[in-house]
């Protein structure tokens, strides 16, 4: 199964501005090397788990290759009500989810045979890097999602509104682009009990100083 990091990665890479459940904003960088055409993720809120897999669509190129030294780097956001005022607390990296970066060959190496190289060659591009230059483009390509290995805290946290900062760089910004979407996260593990901070039962805003 496809794990929800990965999958909320290529759900994400997007330039356009779309209505709600989400949309996105690229960033003007002046050395991005990606541009998405279109994105379609049926949904509204989009429902991810192992009764719903992401259903992706998307049309895009790329100018020039990627080789396998660059970063991906996730930042993510919750967004909350604070005495009626809508605040946005920052979701830690724990375990490899969240807000987290690593080499975007890590993400690769791990998920090649469960997502990544299914995806690719859907798109008959090669399943190693680098990722070539050329366009891109895939319909209704079933994404499966298993989170019960996702850990508590995050799928909480993930649950609702979210915004996503992207980015993948080596000496310079390759692409980026800030996302901001509705989810519904569906596991089969028991949950905390929820409570108005998306059941974030382990952590504090407050006290922690997250909010924006």
């Amino acid at each position: 199964m496809f794990p929800v990091k990965f999958a909320i990665f290529f759900a994400f890479l997007v330039s356009t501005i779309l209505a709600d459940p989400i949309s996105y904003t690229e960033c003007d960088t002046g050395t991005n090397v990606a541009k998405l055409i279109s994105l379609n993720i049926p949904g509204n809120p989009i429902e991810v788990g192992s009764a719903h897999p992401v259903d992706l669509s998307f049309t895009g190129s790329l100018s020039k290759d990627v080789e396998d030294d660059v970063e991906l780097v996730l930042k993510i956001e919750k967004q909350v009500s604070v005495f009626g005022i809508k605040k946005w607390i920052s979701i830690p990296c724990i375990d490899g989810y969240g807000s987290c970066t690593d080499k975007l060959s890590e993400y690769w190496t791990r998920y090649n045979s469960s997502f990544v190289c299914g995806l690719m060659t859907k798109m008959g591009k090669s399943c190693s890097f680098p990722i070539v230059a050329g366009d891109y483009s895939v319909k209704d390509y079933i994404i499966p999602v298993n989170l019960d290995k996702l850990p508590q805290t995050i799928l909480n946290l993930a649950n609702g509104k979210v915004k996503v900062h992207i980015e993948i760089k080596n000496a310079q910004t390759l692409y980026c682009v800030d996302v901001t979407a509705d989810l519904k996260l569906e596991s089969s593990k028991p949950s905390d009990d929820e409570n108005e901070y998306g059941g974030w039962s382990d952590y504090n805003p407050f006290l922690s100083g997250w909010f924006h």
